[in-house]
């Protein structure tokens, strides 16, 4: 692979910061020299008085010349003005963003990237800019391993409340650098709990849950060149992680009081609940515009762009249920394609969502996406009377902090359910480990073992400087301090004994389950298994006779430890050019979120092992790479997906017993009670910078 040049390096990772603010505006340590041909229209004319002001005062910059090329036709991305909300569901706006996407990728070598990134960034919509640039960074060859600055570094309004930045903002113009204390993000910021769906505001807004979400859309975007969308079972893990997601938010809706998620599945009279992020659009100017409660789907567009009809809405999904009924689905030449055991959930997943990979996208629409649009523009449904912008479903940055995301979701979840409704149980010969057998698993938790397992609230500090500090050059911190769940640590003791005379390679597959609804009744075996949160998967290899296998929980392959969640907010310039790809490496569920908060008297939960045989589930590949430790929700770059298994093996089909205990009645898995317990008590977190504010 080409190496870049460091300087080159650091210049592409910071064209993402402040992306409302010109190129030529030093950014970081480094001052762009750009052509005149590159200068937007209205600062031509101006290239001398211009180098001459930050040649003076940014003398000690790096400075790295732009190359002149022949410059793109960026026509096409005029339909999207700088002011305008770019959303990441809408048709059109797909369309763009995949061309962008596409003149970022091919281009030759990093250096044109640079030349080619710096003169589209003046021309395009910032968050258009913002996301291509970085799928683009995130996939090419010769940049895929510089890590490129997350969406809080780029666009802090999405994710933190409007008086907070203003209060950061002027902390930046105000303070010096080594006077700044931390701003405290309220706890309550949003909404009191007389809503009672605030009580699982903890998990939505926290900003780590939401850079997970638009990291994973980095790695699998759904437009773009075929060689950056076509990954290994990219429309299984679309289903898979979303299916995570809602499974442990209806764990912690549980715990909290709330009833299960309720689908949002009857288009023309379901009612949508109210929902203010009470975040800014620096592109507009204004706040994101929030959801007044009683909302229900009205025709959308119609204008400016074709109209989206509820009734569209119900026949996407008429075919969508009967492909899955039939088992095939019709191509655009007329042809069936099966839906087969291996591959089924894969293309259907590519077909929901949907990608350019669906087989056959003008007849089965684009219902994942079209829902998103439905939600995003209940301000404003024909997009041009009202000029309000989109709400929060519009971005995948912001997405998750919705209360209809989550049903919205379930829904889609429910249609992948019905899929797996038509394949077979699994077989005895497809469950079993032959000559292993799993005796006993304990939890250990301050190296005692124990049958329950804490959590509590935790403070930490994010590092804005680069994306806040317009007077500076981000060496000096803008901390801000939000408070975020967390547990203690632990870990699982798996006594296994092998049976035969040779060692055994095994996948080590660990789930928890909450098995008690919201009304305390037992769940029947199907909700049981439809509630299954993966906690991790990993190999092991066990020699003849007992062996004792430990592993911690801060091992997890389900998540990222926190500095990865915000990784470029805490390492800058060289510390930031390090051997390992951001937006891979940045995917994966916050390790605080590992487990649901529980209650006060302990959440009765299940711990579930099971060990099955590494030859039959390995796909023969290296996965001795970086950034192989959050390979449950990410996958692996440039890597087949580690485990030949489906996603979410072998809780993914229908459990043919009475009872749970009945299934797990096997020598190769294990069955064990446990308790989360919620401690109401406030720490500071590793991540907190010196001060003398206590909790």
């Amino acid at each position: 692979m080409v190496q870049v040049k460091e300087e080159h390096q650091k210049a592409l990772c910071n064209l993402v910061y402040r992306p409302n603010e010109p190129a030529f505006a030093p950014k970081g340590q480094i001052y762009y020299e750009i052509p005149a041909s590159a200068m937007p229209d209205q600062y031509k004319g101006m290239g001398q008085d211009l180098e001459t002001r930050f040649s003076e005062t940014e003398s000690d910059k790096v400075r790295v010349n732009v190359k002149e090329l022949k410059w793109p036709d960026l026509s096409f991305a005029k339909s999207i003005r700088r002011e305008d909300s770019f959303n990441i569901f809408f048709q059109p706006h797909i369309e763009v963003a995949g061309k962008l996407i596409e003149i970022f990728y091919k281009l030759e070598s990093a250096e044109d990237l640079l030349a080619c990134a710096v003169y589209a960034r003046e021309r395009v919509n910032p968050y258009l800019f913002v996301y291509c640039f970085s799928v683009a960074m995130a996939n090419r060859d010769d940049t895929k391993d510089i890590v490129v600055p997350d969406a809080l570094m780029s666009f802090p309004n999405k994710y933190i409340p409007k008086s907070t930045l203003a209060e950061a903002k002027e902390l930046c113009y105000v303070v010096p650098g080594e006077l700044r204390k931390p701003i405290v993000i309220p706890r309550n910021w949003t909404a009191s709990d007389l809503d009672p769906e605030h009580k699982c505001a903890f998990f939505r807004e926290d900003p780590a849950i939401n850079l997970h979400h638009w990291h994973w859309h980095l790695v699998y975007p759904f437009s773009g060149p075929m060689e950056i969308v076509n990954k290994d079972r990219r429309g299984e893990l679309f289903y898979f992680m979303h299916n995570q997601m809602i499974n442990r938010y209806n764990c912690n809706r549980t715990c909290v009081g709330l009833h299960r998620i309720v689908p949002y599945n009857d288009f023309p009279n379901d009612i949508a609940e109210a929902y203010y992020p009470k975040l800014d659009n620096h592109n507009s100017s204004r706040m994101i515009i929030g959801r007044q409660r009683g909302y229900q789907w009205k025709t959308i567009n119609g204008i400016t762009s074709p109209a989206l009809t509820v009734q569209d809405m119900v026949t996407c999904v008429e075919r969508i249920k009967a492909c899955i009924t039939l088992g095939y689905c019709i191509l655009p030449n007329g042809e069936k394609h099966h839906l087969t055991v291996e591959n089924g959930i894969d293309g259907l997943g590519n077909m929901i969502e949907s990608s350019i990979l669906s087989c056959n996208s003008f007849f089965y629409g684009s219902l994942h996406n079209n829902g998103h649009m439905m939600f995003a523009q209940a301000a404003d449904p024909a997009g041009v009377k009202y000029l309000e912008g989109n709400g929060v479903m519009a971005d995948t940055a912001t997405a998750m902090r919705d209360t209809v995301f989550y049903r919205w979701h379930k829904f889609i979840d429910d249609l992948f359910c019905d899929y797996k409704y038509t394949l077979p149980p699994y077989t005895e010969e497809e469950l079993s480990c032959p000559g292993i057998k799993v005796d006993k698993v304990n939890l250990i938790v301050n190296q005692k073992y124990t049958q329950e397992v804490c959590t509590f609230w935790q403070w930490d500090d994010v590092n804005l400087a680069l994306g806040l500090d317009f007077n500076g050059d981000g060496s000096h911190p803008v901390y801000v301090r939000y408070c975020h769940l967390n547990h203690e640590d632990f870990i699982y003791k798996i006594n296994v004994t092998n049976s035969t005379d040779k060692p055994i390679k095994c996948t080590v597959r660990i789930f928890m389950f909450p098995f008690k609804n919201e009304s305390g009744t037992e769940y029947v075996t199907d909700m049981y298994r439809r509630n299954a949160i993966e906690m991790d998967w990993t190999t092991a290899t066990f020699p003849p006779g007992e062996t004792k296998f430990f592993r911690s929980s801060k091992d997890s392959n389900v998540t990222i430890p926190f500095d990865r969640s915000f990784s470029t907010a805490w390492k800058q310039d060289a510390q930031t050019i390090r051997s390992m790809d951001a937006s891979v490496c940045a995917c994966g569920l916050p390790a605080h979120h590992l487990l649901p908060i529980g209650t006060p008297e302990g959440f009765p939960c299940q711990l579930f092992v099971m060990l099955t045989p590494y030859e039959k589930d390995k796909t023969n590949e290296d996965i001795n790479v970086a950034c192989n430790d959050n390979s449950v929700f990410c996958g692996i770059r440039d890597r087949k997906y580690p485990d030949k298994r489906a996603m979410g093996f072998p809780f993914d089909r229908v459990v043919p017993f009475a009872t749970i205990k009945d299934f797990v009645n096997r020598d190769n898995m294990n069955l064990t009670d446990f308790k989360i317990r919620h401690k109401n008590i406030e720490i500071k977190g590793p991540h907190c910078s010196p001060d003398s504010t206590d909790y």
